[in-house]
Parts: structure tokens; sequence; C-alpha cells
């Protein structure tokens, strides 16, 4: 027989879930019941408009365009392989659906900038601003940043708005004007000197020779070189060509400079002016104008130039191949001596020319209101109407031009042109009301129209369609982490990266939600760092070169976003000991530092509270094991050289693998391994919160009970174990044991206990059944629900831990993996990264509202549950964050209609039971005489809180032993506790506290006062709820039982239970039956009842018999068992079995131990059956 002197006493408590749903909303991982709980409704986003915000002013360079606002906001769309429009990635815009209007956003300029102007190059872009400040992005080349790393800036994470930088102009010097070319820029100062940067290989920057600029630090600044400009001269106004550069002085004369092989120069030659000495300042040439004719605008493609003449006459020289000059002929003009630009005849396109602007090899013109017209080249439909049938281009042919040059058909009406832009194939205009109409090459969606059409090139091309820019409203956002889902979104499947991609793969979010992802990328021996933001992945490289082998990568992103990546490479930087490599972000580029962990193969990374990154390696060469730490203070330190990392070792006699750490909720930091030994076992050691940088700090390493069946390899990327610290602070634990084929992954659990004594029995493990691989990954989610995900054969499958139970698994992905890393952000959304078995490309599974969100459970253990802190605004996830609740009534203040705090000297509640009573006072408990609680009446059963049995009489009424006709003050009632309410029974009493706490007195006989015993009490008690149930809410006395409900919205009762008050517990396998012949005896007979077992039991069952309890019949055919007489278990309630004719046995039980009760049914004295409580 069990010895009830051991077993554990719990609380006779039967927990009740009541459910909540949220209206309109899936709180995910959860069933919606019918019921709804008072929730405010929480509407769609919808657009924020933006007043008097049309388009200002059109820029289009090669293959992209922007358009600058009212506002200074500016928006561009089309070509971004090197960032040029200046989004944060490559990814081009305007080519799909979905990509313009509302949906195209606007650039992150920076704080407290107003754009003015912009100057777009071939794949570069710059942005004048209002303070005469400029910022560039785009091709690293042509931005003059000083930057010589990478292809781009403005492609990649963190490289907009502040983070990108303002281009550095010397001391003292604002821009007043900007203009860029091909791949090299200019900038008028306001003293009206001139700078260029970027290519240089004609001398296109007026240097005098032909040494690129702008990409080296003595360069920029205050070290920027100046074009040598004539004396006297004053610059109104540039034009920047492929290769060339020309200015227009305030007299209305041109020069240019640069290259010169067409004769694009206008000096009647094919001389390059500017990449020699001697070549500029007074020895630059102004272009000859027709007799008394001089310029007001000039304009520069590749290899040609323009100029609009006083008269609205438009004159052009140089390259000449597909008719771009307007001659009538393919012959190039200014590259001999007697071609002289005064010879030139206007251009004939049968009107006068309000504005003009070149592209790469064609140019347009617009005459208000009534026409846009355009010649050269046309093979991409450029010029807005097909040319036949000599051929695409138009004006390299005699009866070209003149009044052959049709009309753009732009409108039914009249077009209404304010600006006309030119790039390379396309052109675009916009008119006086804003609206903007492109047509040509829609290569990169440079048109805007969300295709890759070609306009223009077709009689049945509409030419008419309106860009939609979505300048009225604000940008819509791509959310990646909404806290409530409108909608049951589908699981997504796709290729993130391709070729041998993936392998030892981290996910991180950002603060919004956003997942990033390191991983090694084994076709280039080298670690990639891709963010996921605005729905577009972008891909980047921290450190741009070298050869090497990877073997781990870790990263996290600090509390600003900012991205922190560890690698080991032993083999990069050959015959030192610096072979772990540590990289973040700054200024919107990749900073790395070598540091000196020698020998390490794994690698993880870790930001504590107090903002210090810790990097911990572990070396697995044979003799040199060893854990070797390096730390960086990130509140005093760049972190991006060596002398702000401070480094320590620990050397072990054993192999360790297969690393974790985490930081726990407490601050400090728990570093998890793999002792490879014999056998093997999870180790775990602890640095406190507030201990130094030194590895010392740590304690000695110890294993949590019953983990030593552990599998690892040294040196194997196969990760063998994940430990996780959930929101509540509870560890979970999913490891490879060496029964894995057998018995499946271990799960093990414990609370925040285990987190100073990783040695005590409170973890528990279980195998997961069927979960046969070590291809796995572990996450928890924010309903505290452990997920697991592991590949078979057939794909990746998903199954998670429900009411202690696994669920069934369900495959995710039809495709195997090497490798699995996910992750579920707080409010539920899943993201897995897998690397494929059959070819190495790096995969994404993701699908929000996978999991859950916090909102139905308190995550943070503060007493609120998750959807009451969302709607009064405290962080849910935070135990620190909690809702004002001035009346202490677990409604936060903003939602709070009455202040129902009690007042002084005021009677509040009033409880009557039988023969006595009990009210509060309103007051905080101070003594005896000045309480919270009072109680009058007969107090048999110390229902007064008191032992008082003096005898009362008053009035004449006769004496009455134990009979109190003065009120009596509860003992027990801690100081300063306000009583909220009062619950009284028959002859017991419960009070609940303004904090949420509740102390009973009175008769216990069936437990319900809930304080671990059946002995009545005449000293208030408090009841010991769950750690997991939360603050009490209210309470409520029946004549032997007492139940409570909680912020959670859960329901505990406790005490009698004949009736099922209690309510009922189910068991685990309601269909479960036993087959008996009764062969010994008839039904009715006892005898084959001759053992039940109720009570705790282990998984394996206990194999003595229990003798407490005895049965007999009725004539229904019901068995009963009752405990003996002078039996004290402490369970005290009935249990009954129903045998009926049929030969079927069932039995109901309700008990005190909840999921941890066992019946075990024996017949003819052997066990039959065994049934388990949940």
């Amino acid at each position: 027989m069990v010895s009830r002197a051991s077993q554990f006493r719990a609380s006779a408590l039967v927990f009740l879930m009541i459910t909540m749903a949220q209206t309109g909303y899936t709180l995910n991982g959860f069933d919606s019941p019918d019921e709804a709980i008072n929730l405010d409704p929480v509407e769609p986003v919808s657009e924020t408009a933006i007043a008097n915000n049309d388009a200002a002013t059109l820029h289009v360079g090669w293959s992209h365009a922007c358009v600058v606002t009212e506002q200074g906001m500016v928006k561009c769309w089309g070509n971004n392989s090197a960032g040029q429009l200046g989004i944060g990635n490559t990814e081009d815009m305007g080519d799909e659906v979905d990509e313009m209007d509302t949906d195209l956003p606007y650039l992150n300029i920076g704080t407290n900038l107003t754009a003015e102007k912009a100057a777009l190059g071939e794949g570069h872009t710059c942005l004048l601003f209002t303070n005469d400040t400029v910022k560039c992005f785009g091709s690293i080349g042509a931005l003059g940043l000083g930057y010589s790393d990478g292809s781009g800036a403005g492609d990649g994470y963190l490289e907009t708005g502040d983070y990108m930088p303002l281009w550095p102009a010397p001391t003292g010097r604002t821009v007043e004007d900007i203009e860029a070319g091909g791949q090299h820029t200019c900038a008028l100062f306001d003293d009206g000197s001139m700078t260029c940067w970027g290519e240089n290989a004609e001398g296109q920057l007026g240097m005098g020779n032909t040494t690129d600029l702008g990409s080296q630090a003595d360069q920029i600044g205050d070290y920027v070189s100046y074009v040598s400009l004539p004396t006297g001269s004053s610059v109104t106004s540039m034009a920047l060509g492929a290769a060339h550069t020309c200015v227009l002085f305030s007299d209305g004369n041109v020069t240019c400079w640069g290259d010169n092989a067409y004769g694009q120069l206008g000096i009647g030659s094919t001389n390059d002016i500017g990449d020699g000495a001697g070549e500029m300042g007074d020895s630059l040439t102004n272009i000859t104008w027709p007799t008394g004719r001089s310029a007001v605008d000039i304009t520069a493609g590749d290899g040609f130039t323009c100029a609009h003449l006083d008269n609205n006459d438009v004159i052009c020289w140089g390259r000449n191949d597909v008719g771009q000059l307007g001659r009538g002929n393919a012959l190039n003009y200014g590259d001999s001596s007697g071609e002289t630009i005064s010879s030139l005849s206007a251009v004939d396109f049968g009107w006068q020319a309000d504005g003009i602007d070149a592209g790469r090899d064609h140019i347009c013109v617009f005459s208000r209101p009534s026409a846009v017209k355009c010649w050269g080249g046309g093979d991409e439909g450029q010029l807005g109407a097909p040319v036949t049938p000599s051929g695409p281009n138009r004006g390299d042919g005699v009866n070209e031009m003149g009044s052959s040059v049709p009309r753009v058909d732009l409108s039914s009406g009249q077009p209404n042109p304010d600006q006309i832009q030119v790039g390379s194939y396309f052109a675009c205009y916009m008119k006086t009301n804003s609206e903007i109409k492109c047509w040509g090459d829609a290569s990169n969606g440079r048109l805007g129209y969300e295709d890759t059409e070609t306009l223009g090139d077709s009689l049945n091309d509409n030419l008419r369609n309106v860009v939609e820019l979505g300048l009225d409203y604000e940008f819509e956002s791509v959310p990646c982490d909404e806290t409530f889902i409108h909608e049951n979104p589908d699981i997504e499947t796709f290729q993130l990266d391709a070729g041998l991609t993936g392998r030892m793969l981290e996910i991180a979010f950002r603060s919004d939600g956003c997942p990033g992802i390191a991983y090694i990328d084994d076709s280039n021996d080298r670690v990639r760092f891709a963010v996921y933001n605005q729905g577009i992945w972008t891909y980047e490289y921290p450190l741009s070169s070298g050869p090497g082998e990877v073997l781990d990568v870790d990263f996290l992103f600090d509390a600003n976003d900012v991205p922190h990546l560890v690698w080991t490479d032993p083999t990069y930087n050959t015959g030192t000991t610096q072979d772990t490599y540590y990289a973040t972000k700054s200024n919107g580029r990749w900073h790395h530092v070598e540091l000196g962990l020698a020998n390490p193969h794994e690698v993880e990374m870790v930001l504590n509270h107090t903002n210090v990154l810790e990097i911990i390696t572990n070396t697995n060469t044979s003799g040199q094991n060893a854990f070797r730490h390096a730390v960086c203070d990130t509140t005093v330190n760049t972190c991006r050289s060596t002398t702000n990392w401070t480094g320590s070792s620990n050397t072990q006699t054993f192999q360790g693998s297969d690393m974790d750490v985490i930081v726990n909720l407490d601050g400090s930091t728990t570093n998890l391994f793999l002792e490879e030994n014999s056998p093997d076992k999870i180790k775990m050691k602890t640095k406190p919160v507030g201990s130094s940088a030194s590895q010392s700090d740590y304690a000695n390493a110890a294993s949590p009970s019953y983990t030593y069946n552990t599998s690892s390899a040294s040196g194997d990327d196969i990760r063998s174990i994940r430990m996780i610290q959930a929101a509540n602070g509870d560890y979970h634990m999913v490891y490879v044991p060496t029964d894995l084929s057998t018995n499946g992954l271990m799960y093990g659990s414990c609370t925040t206990k285990c987190e100073q004594a990783p040695t005590n029995n409170d973890w528990t493990f279980s195998p997961i059944a069927g979960a046969t691989s070590s291809t796995f990954s572990f996450a928890v989610d924010s309903d505290l629900i452990p997920h697991l995900f592991y590949s078979t054969s057939s794909g990746i499958q998903h199954t998670k831990l429900v009411d202690d139970s696994w669920t069934t698994p369900l495959q995710i992905l039809n495709l195997p993996a090497n490798e699995i890393r996910a992750e579920i952000s707080e409010n539920g959304n899943l993201w897995v990264g897998v690397q494929l078995t059959a070819n190495g490309n790096l995969w994404i599974i993701q699908q929000n509202a996978f999991a859950g969100n916090g909102m139905g459970v308190d995550a943070d253990g503060d007493g609120w549950l998750g959807i009451d802190e969302y709607t009064c605004g405290s962080d849910r996830f935070d135990i620190a964050s909690t809702p004002s609740d001035e009346d202490n009534d677990g409604i936060c203040d903003d939602k709070d209609d009455r202040y129902d705090t009690p007042s002084y000297g005021e009677a509040i509640t009033i409880g009557q039971g039988v023969e006595f009573a009990c009210s509060t006072t309103g007051r905080p408990h101070n003594t005896s005489t000045d309480p919270a609680v009072l109680c009058w009446g007969m107090n048999s059963h110390g229902q007064l809180g008191s032992n008082y049995s003096r005898v009362y009489g008053m009035g004449g009424f006769p004496s009455v032993p134990g009979f109190s006709l003065a009120s009596v003050s509860p003992q027990g009632i801690p100081k300063a506790f306000v009583a909220t309410a009062v619950a009284v029974g028959d002859r017991h009493a419960c009070a609940l506290g303004i904090d949420g706490s509740v102390y009973c007195w009175g008769d216990n006989r069936v437990g319900q006062l809930g304080i671990d015993s059946t002995i009545a009490n005449a000293t208030a008690t408090r009841v010991t709820m769950p750690s997991f149930a939360g603050r009490i809410m209210s309470i409520s006395a029946g004549a032997q039982h007492t139940c409570a409900t909680t912020i959670s919205q859960d329901l505990y009762c406790w005490g009698d239970s004949t009736d099922h008050q209690l309510g009922e517990y189910l068991l685990a396998n309601s269909t479960g039956s036993i087959s008996e012949t009764f062969s010994s005896s008839s039904w009715q007979s006892t005898a084959p009842f001759d053992d039940i077992y109720i009570g705790q039991s282990d998984i394996s069952g206990w194999t003595s018999h229990d003798n407490d309890w005895t049965h007999s019949t009725d004539n229904g055919g019901t068995l009963k068992w009752d405990l003996r007489s002078s039996w004290t278990y402490y369970n005290q309630f009935s249990f009954s079995v129903d045998a009926l004719e049929d030969g079927y046995i069932t039995y109901d039980l309700k008990t005190d131990y909840g999921g941890n009760d066992y019946v075990h049914v024996y017949v003819d004295g052997t066990i039959q059956v065994q049934h388990q409580t949940v």
C-alpha cells in the first residue's frame, strides 16, 4: 500500500477553463467560442491622405524615374539594380502588379529634410534638399561619398533615411544645383564654384586628368577638386551626358568638356577636353551660336548635345547614328573643323519648342499646350509612335522631319505638357495638372505601369494612361507582424536562395516583427545576410571577399534593429589566431572585425540586458578544447575595432558541441552545450546578472537531471539540442537522444527555478513519439505552446504540445531538408528556413497567425491577460509593464467606467451563513479594533475567524455557548489588507483582497478552505492558487465549497463535490473498455471488483493494491466505492462503477490532483485498465 504521508499534498482545486474570443479577429492559436469578451473593435488601417502633394518636378535617368512632390517628398520607380531608387533593396519597381500607386514607397530621405530637386544618372540618384544639402545613392562610384566597397549604396538594409549620409560638402559651402550624367555627377556651390566626381576616363570631371574621384576619403569634403572655369564666368545650369559635361553661363554661352568621340563638345574636332593639363579654365572654348542667338537651356545624351535657343529654336550636334540630330541623315556633326555650330540650321519638327530633353539616343520637345514630339532612335517605341516604312528611327532619312514628325498621342484633347524628361529608350512627360505619362521600353518597370510591355511601337498602343503614383496618400506599408489577422492565411513556401546556401542558418526578428536571416553560402564560402522589409527580401554579404571555409554563424538585432553577425572561418586569415569575425552596419556600410578567438568551430552571440555583446566560441581541435569569450559594451564602444573587445578563455578536458546561449529574463546568461564523454551529457553554466566580462564569472557546468542519453558529434553541422526560455520564464528543451530511432526526440521543460540551479530535479522529460529525425528545430509561441519541426524522407513535419500531448504531425513542406531553423514571432507568425537535401537551396516556409499571440494568456506573469494589456496599452510580454488600475478591480483605468475602491467606514459586502455573518469594512486592516473584515454570530467551527468561546448575553436573551453578539475581526488577516468582497458558506468564510489574494477560515471538513487540509481553522489562511492561475478577481461560496474567477477568466473551485459542484475532469481515453465474462460470479457480485486504486501514480503504474476503499451494490447494478472508516485518505470523493448486463463497465472519476491522477482497475486480481485524469 502507498504511504499517504509521502504523497504530494495539492490543493483540492478543480480547474474549469473559461475561454474567450474576439469577434472579427483570429486570436492566434485559439479556437473561437460563441461567447465574446468586451473589446473595443480595432478598425482596419486606412490610407492617410496627404494634402497638396501633387508632383512638382519630374526626373528621368537612363532606366529609372523619380518625382519630387509639392511637399518635398520623393518617389522613384524603374531599374534598381544598384539601389538607385533609394528604397533599401535592389528590387525593380513598376514592372509587376502592386508596385505602383500607394504600393510604391516614398523614399525615406531622413529627418527634417525636404527634397527640392533630383538628378538621375545611369545607375545613381542625387537629391538636393531645401537646406542646400545633398544625398546620393545607387552605383557606388558616382556618389562621391568616399566609398569603394560594394556595388551600391541605398540598395541594402539600414541604408536609407538617417542611415544614408549627406554628401560631404567642403566646409562653409552649400549646394545650389546638381546634375547627373552616365556615371558622374556635378554640383554648383553657393559661391559659383563647381565640382564633379565619379568616372573620369574621358576627362568629363574637368580636372585636367582621367582620375576617377569621390571613392577615397581624401577626395571628398574639404578635399574635393574644383572645376577650373573661365575667368569671370557664372554658371546657371549644367547638362551631363553619358561621358561629357556642358555648362550654360549667365551670358547664354555654353562650353563643354569630356568625351568628344562624335563631336559632342561642339568644337569641330574629336579631341577630348579636360583629360589633360592646360585644357580647362580660360582654355575652354565657347560654342559659337548662329548670329544674334544665345542659349536658354541645354541637354546632353549619349554622344550628342542640344541647345534650346532664345528664339525657341533647337539645334543639336554630335552623334547622329539614329537621326537624333534631326537633320534627315545619319551623319555625325561637329566632329570636323568645317562643322561649326553657328552653321547649323534649327531642327525642323513643325513647332516651336517650349521645352526639350535628350535621352540616350533620342530627343523630345513640347510646345504648350498642344504637342509633344520626339525623334531619333525608335527601336523600343521611345518616339511614341511607330515609324514606317523606313524603319523605327526618325530623323535619319529624308522627309522624316518637319510636319512629318507626329505628335505623341497622349490625350483626346490638348496634352497640356509642362515638363518633358527622356531616358534610355523611354520618355515621360508631366501635364500642367501634374499627371504623368510614359512610353517606350518598359524594362525594369521604368514606365511605371506595373508590367514590362513596350508602349509606342505599335499603332494599337494606348499612351493615354496615367502613371499611378498615389501621391495623395501615405505609402501602404506591408506589416510583418500584425497583432490580429483579419483572415485565415495560407502557408507559403518559396525558394529564397539557390545553390548550396542556407547551412547553419539563423533567424531573428526586428522590433516590427520582420525577420532577418544569416546563413553560410557554401557556393562562395561566405556569410550571407538577408532581411525582409516591405514585402521584399534584400541580400547582402557583410564581408565582400576572401577565400575561406565558414564553419558556423550567429546573428541578432539590437533594440535599434541594427544587425550584429559573427562567424567562424579559421582558413580566411591563416597563420593567425584571428579566426572569428564580427560584423555590424553603421552609416549604411558593413564594418567587420577579426577577433582573436582561435581554432573555433561553433559560435554563439548574445546581447544582454545592459547592452553588452558576448561572443562564445567552442573549439573542437584535439588537445585544445576550450570555450573562448569576447565581449564588447555597446553603450561606450562601436565594437568596430579590436580594441573595443575583451577576450578570455576557459580550457576543458572534454570536447564540447552544439552550444546555445540564452539571456535569461532576470538578466543572467546561461551557456548550454553537450559534453562529449561516456556518456554524452547536457551541461549548463550560468553567469549571474551584473557579472563582469570574464568567462570565469560563469558558475561550474552542471547537468539537468535525466539528460545522460544525449547524442552528439564534435564538429558536425547537426544541431543536437535547442533550449528556449518562454515569455513566462519557463524553459523548454528538445535534444537528440541515443534511442532516437526507437523513441524519438526528447522534450524537457522546467520552471524559472531551473535558471540558477540546472541540476535540480524540476526538469521533466518525455519522448516525442514518431519524431525520429535528428534534423529538427524548436520554437515556443506567445501562448507558451512548444512547436517542433522536423524533417522526414517525405518532407518537413510540424507538431505541437497541447494538453500534455503532441498533436498528429502535419506536413508543411513536401521536400526533405538537411537543416531547419524555425522562429515564431510575438504575434504568432511563423518563419522557417530550410536547406533542401536535394540541391542545397534555401527555402522559406511562412504563415501568419500560425501560432498563439499571447492574447489569451498571462505570458509575462504580471496578472494581466495579453488581450487586456493590448487594449490598455501596456506590453503583454514585459512583467514590468502593466496597465494603470487605480481601483485594482482588474479593469484598466482607460476602460473602467467606475471607481469601485471601498470607501472607508462603509460595509461594502455582507455575507450571511448559517447563524453567522461577515462584512468588509472598506478599511485597510490595521488591528483587531481597526479591521478589514468583521464577523459575528455562531462560532462553532471557527467561522468567525476566532477561537473566542466566551458566553454572551444581551437584552434578556439567554446565554448561548460560542455565540457572540459583538463583531470579531478574523485573526490572520495581514496588515494593510483591504477586502473588496467577502463570501460566506454554511460555516466558512473567505475574503478577497484588493491585491487579488484570498484568505479563508472556518469549517474545512471537505477542503472548502483550500488550504491543503480538512481540519477546521479559526485563523484566516491564504489560499494557495496554482502558479499559472493569475490574480483572483472574484470569489463566491456555496454551503461547503468555494469558487474563484481569475484575471485569465478561468474558474477554480474547491471543497464539497457530492453533487458535482466543482465540475468534472475528463478521462484522457474516454473510449477505453475491457472485456470481462464474470466467470467467477454474477455481475452483481463484488468478487470481480476486489481492488480499485485511486490516486497519484507514475507512468509505469503501481504494483501494490489499494485497500483504502470499500464497495457496495444497489439494485440498479451500481457498485459504489467509499473511503473505509478510520482511513484519512486526502481525496474524499465517491467513486462509482456502473456494471451493465451486457458486460461493459463505465466509470466517472473526479479527483484533487488533476492531470496526475490514475485509476487502476483490477478484475479477479489482475489489472485490466489504467486511465489518467486530465
